[in-house]
């Protein structure tokens, strides 16, 4: 089925307003746990395993390897958009929290300024490197890599390093976030601590 430039408009504009409508701009404890995303880490230490993956690639048939590989792809998109969405809820959560910081909703402290500054910018980081991944990962998934000759499928593993040398690892920056927020956590109780630790 054809679809209008006039019908894709009319759909993105809805799409804008949609999303606008439902933004929330501040977000409080009561707002944060409920939206994480669970990650389960040991899936997707496996689907960013390059060890494994060149395992797979040099001992199994090429139909295994085109079935694996479709399967990463996905899974690899799911996880980076959880962790991606979970990095805009803690981003979210510690402006609100430097916000009434400075408002002098709480104790002012420019050690916790500058701890909140600090996960904000994390988290800003890490949305803004995995979508580069992700809208990656989109086009491979687009244009089936998974059945290109088996010499040319791309790596998922290496979409976890970035930089000129693969000196970024996505995977540890959203790690150290993780731990990050979970000392953000840790004033409001034990137990909330570990919540959204499990969650994350």
């Amino acid at each position: 089925m054809l679809i209008s430039l006039d019908q894709l408009t009319r759909r993105s504009n809805y799409s804008v307003a949609n999303a606008w409508q439902f933004w929330i701009r501040e977000r409080t404890i009561d707002d944060v746990k409920v939206f994480l995303r669970k990650i389960d880490w040991d899936d997707l230490q496996e689907v960013f395993d390059g060890t494994r993956e060149q395992y797979v690639r040099r001992t199994q048939t090429g139909h295994h390897i085109r079935r694996t590989t479709r399967g990463n792809l996905l899974k690899a998109r799911e996880f980076l958009s959880r962790m991606s969405h979970n990095a805009h809820i803690v981003h979210q959560w510690s402006n609100t929290e430097l916000k009434n910081l400075l408002k002098g909703a709480s104790d002012f402290s420019p050690d916790m300024q500058a701890q909140l500054r600090e996960i904000a910018q994390m988290a800003a980081d890490f949305r803004s490197l995995s979508r580069m991944r992700r809208i990656r990962l989109t086009l491979w998934i687009t244009l089936r890599a998974d059945q290109w000759p088996l010499g040319q499928i791309p790596s998922i593993a290496s979409l976890r390093n970035l930089g000129a040398n693969g000196e970024l690892d996505l995977i540890l920056l959203y790690q150290e976030l993780k731990k990050a927020a979970a000392k953000l956590a840790l004033p409001y109780g034990q137990q909330f601590h570990d919540e959204v630790l499990a969650r994350l």
